[in-house]
C-alpha cells in the first residue's frame, strides 16, 4: 500500500491535489442546490459544460497557436477550455433562471430534461468537427485525470479558491434570498446581484470540475455527499461542513483503489461516494418500516 501511494504521488500528485480541491467546493455547491430544491440543475449544467468543451475543441483549429500547443502537449490550454466549460455552464444557469422567473420561480423538470438532451446533442455534433477531440473528451468523461499537470492545478486552484472564498462570504445571503426574498430586500440585499454571483460560482466550479475530473465524478460530488449529510446534520452549518467532509475520504481512497484495479479514477471515486449513500438509504427504509409497524 505504501509503495502504491508513493507511486501515485510521484506520477499523479497534480491529479490528487485537484481532486481534493474540487471535493472542497462541489459538495458545498450541491448542498445549496439541494436546499434550494434545484438539485436537478446539477444534472443538466455539467452536461452543458461538457458541450462547451466540445465546442471549444471544434473551434481550436481557428486558433493556430493554441492548436500547436495542443499538438505539443497532448491537450489544449486549460485556460482556453475553461472559458468554454464555465461559460456554457453559466449560460445554462441563466437560461434556466429566466425560464424559472417566467413560471413564478418554478422550473419544470421537463425543461431541465430537454436542456440535457440539447446539450448532449450539441456535444456530439461539435465533436464531429473537432480534430482528435473525441479521444480527449472520452478521457475527460472517464475522469482519468490523465491531462492533469501543473497548469491544470493552477487553473483549478485559482478558480475553486475564489469559489470557496465567495461561498464563505455569500452563502448566508444566498440562502436567505432563497427562503425569504422580501426579508433579504429589507435587510439591504440585492437578490439579482446574489443570483448573478451564485450562477457564476456554480458555472465556474462545475466547469473546472468537468474539464479535470470529468462529469461523472462532478455528478457524484454534487449529489451524493449532501444526501448523506442531510440525514446527519442538525443545523445548516453542520450540513455544509458534513457534505464536504463526507466527500474527502472517498475521494482520497479512490486513488489507490483505481490504481490497483487499473480503473479510471472518476467512476471509481463515484462508486466510493455511493458507498456512503447505500447504508443510509437502507437505514431510512428500515426506520420507515418500523414506524409503519
Amino acid at each position: 500500500m505504501i509503495e502504491t501511494l508513493q507511486t501515485i504521488w510521484a506520477f499523479m500528485k497534480e491529479g490528487v491535489i485537484i481532486s481534493v480541491i474540487v471535493a472542497l467546493v462541489l459538495p458545498w455547491v450541491g448542498a445549496i442546490l439541494l436546499v434550494r430544491r434545484t438539485s436537478f440543475l446539477g444534472v443538466a449544467v455539467p452536461q452543458f459544460s461538457a458541450a462547451g468543451i466540445a465546442l471549444g475543441l471544434a473551434a481550436l483549429p481557428w486558433f493556430p497557436a493554441l492548436q500547436q500547443e495542443y499538438l505539443d502537449h497532448g491537450h489544449p490550454p486549460l485556460e482556453y477550455l475553461f472559458l468554454f466549460a464555465a461559460g456554457a455552464a453559466a449560460l445554462a444557469l441563466f437560461a434556466f433562471g429566466a425560464m424559472s422567473s417566467r413560471r413564478g420561480g418554478h422550473l419544470a423538470e421537463g425543461q431541465v430534461a430537454a436542456g440535457f438532451a440539447l446539450a448532449t446533442a450539441i456535444a456530439m455534433i461539435a465533436l464531429e468537427f473537432a480534430p482528435s477531440g473525441a479521444n480527449l473528451v472520452e478521457t475527460l468523461q472517464r475522469g482519468s485525470v490523465v491531462v492533469a499537470d501543473v497548469h491544470s492545478l493552477g487553473v483549478v486552484a485559482v478558480v475553486d479558491g475564489l469559489a470557496l472564498i465567495a461561498l464563505f462570504l455569500l452563502t448566508p445571503a444566498i440562502l436567505l434570498i432563497s427562503f425569504d426574498r422580501e426579508m433579504a430586500v429589507v435587510l439591504g440585499h440585492r437578490p439579482m446581484r446574489y443570483e448573478l454571483a451564485w450562477n457564476t460560482i456554480v458555472g465556474a466550479s462545475v466547469g473546472v470540475g468537468v474539464m479535470t475530473i470529468g462529469p461523472v465524478l462532478v455528478f457524484g460530488l454534487l449529489f451524493l455527499p449532501p444526501l448523506v449529510a442531510r440525514q446527519l446534520a442538525s443545523s445548516m452549518r453542520q450540513f455544509l461542513a458534513l457534505a464536504v467532509l463526507l466527500a474527502l475520504l472517498p475521494i482520497l481512497l479512490a486513488w489507490p483503489a483505481s490504481f490497483e484495479l487499473d480503473l479510471p479514477y472518476g467512476p471509481t471515486a463515484t462508486l466510493a461516494l455511493a458507498v456512503l449513500v447505500i447504508p443510509w438509504g437502507i437505514m431510512r427504509i428500515l426506520r420507515a418500516r418500523r414506524a409503519q409497524g
